[in-house]
């Protein structure tokens, strides 16, 4: 049998999960504003077969206003039905030319605080990041914590989802759509605490999403009803070499997540070949490190408050990690504090003087060992 994985045409799906699609604009008023009932309408021919026609089952599909709910784990925007032409060859492309992902190789994955002060949550998103990070492809995430940052990608937020559901994400829609690529991955809070899931599978949860977010579909898709039209082609995937069966129930893409059986632990360590994928979707160097620094913008006035703690970029698993520099340096071009261990943070020094500072920060690897240094400059009131 032929098996493919990725697909740049038609999925954004969460793992026992289904997708939202809001605007960027006020995806943080509508975060917690999801379909949590079971109100449903017909659903119309037209929009039942532009399904099909993408590659989907559409038995069972449901109506939920706005949006339709295709194989009880992916939504699918109205709109994005109304003006998409479905293109019925076998190397159709979901909404563009190329790759899914169009904003960019460098994304800011933003934690609002809910996330980032409950540990098990902020453990898992960070995880999640260092897991495809790992992965070495063109891509290269990083955490940012201030809201006002104009610039990140999307947002890991907390929401009320239908029972079972334990996390969705953005269905990917044309740039100008209500559906803009991934916005944001809304996590079941109530589920996943009632489960008592642990960090790592709330990370093996987050990681799934940011798989679809990339345009990965479920790795095992021919068993899932996905991805096959009536003449048997298969719609929108890109062929990967030697994939089996195995690695598809091995792969983080998998369909289900049953907490009983998955401890979220292994995660690429399961199966390289979710790695592979990445690299072929979005080829790049495995020394294409991109520090960040978690500070308020260039040149914005700060005081010890809002300064606190800095986070590395996590841009490797740790076990790939040599060292986090940090290095603060006054007006007169002096170094005043300094860092330099694998530690995940670094304590902003509250005895420094009231003045102007230059942070610089980079992220040594065993596969960067000489990686790219940023500077950020601050002010102290």
């Amino acid at each position: 049998m032929r098996t493919r994985i990725a697909s740049l045409a038609v999925t954004i799906t969460a793992m026992s999960a289904f997708l939202f699609a809001c605007k960027k604009e006020d995806a943080q008023t509508r975060s917690q504003v999801l379909v949590n009932h079971e109100i449903q309408a017909r659903v119309d021919e037209k929009y039942l077969q532009k399904i099909h026609d993408l590659g989907f089952d559409t038995s069972g599909v449901k109506n939920y206003d706005s949006i339709f709910v295709v194989e009880g784990d992916r939504a699918i925007s109205r709109k994005f039905l109304d003006e998409y032409n479905v293109r019925k060859d076998a190397n159709a492309k979901y909404a563009t030319a190329t790759n899914l992902w169009t904003l960019g190789t460098q994304i800011k994955v933003f934690l609002p605080s809910t996330v980032l002060g409950e540990s098990r949550y902020y453990n898992g998103a960070v995880k999640a990041i260092q897991e495809w990070n790992s992965a070495h492809s063109a891509l290269s995430f990083y955490a940012t914590y201030y809201a006002t940052d104009p610039a990140y990608s999307f947002q890991i937020v907390y929401g009320t989802l239908p029972s079972g559901v334990y996390a969705m994400g953005d269905y990917p829609g044309f740039s100008n759509f209500n559906g803009v690529n991934g916005y944001q991955i809304i996590l079941n809070k109530t589920l996943i605490d009632s489960q008592n899931l642990s960090a790592d599978q709330i990370a093996w949860l987050i990681a799934h999403e940011i798989g679809h977010m990339m345009g990965l579909r479920h790795s095992d898709w021919n068993t899932q009803g996905e991805g096959v039209a009536d003449n048997g082609q298969v719609i929108g995937n890109v062929d990967l070499p030697a994939f089996t069966e195995a690695d598809a129930a091995g792969s983080i893409m998998r369909k289900n997540f049953v907490p009983s059986t998955n401890d979220g632990f292994i995660l690429f360590n399961e199966s390289g070949k979710d790695a592979e994928v990445i690299r072929a979707l979005y080829p790049g160097s495995a020394c294409n490190l991109y520090p960040h620094i978690n500070l308020p913008a260039s040149g914005t006035q700060a005081t010890y408050n809002n300064i606190g703690t800095l986070y590395p970029s996590y841009r490797v698993k740790l076990s790939e990690l040599i060292a986090v520099e940090w290095d603060i340096k006054n007006s007169a071009n002096v170094s005043v504090a300094t860092w330099n261990d694998s530690d995940i943070s670094f304590h902003f020094p509250s005895n420094l003087p009231k003045g102007t500072y230059n942070v610089f920060h980079r992220v040594r690897t065993t596969t960067c060992p000489n990686g790219t240094q940023i500077v950020k400059l601050i002010q102290i009131l």
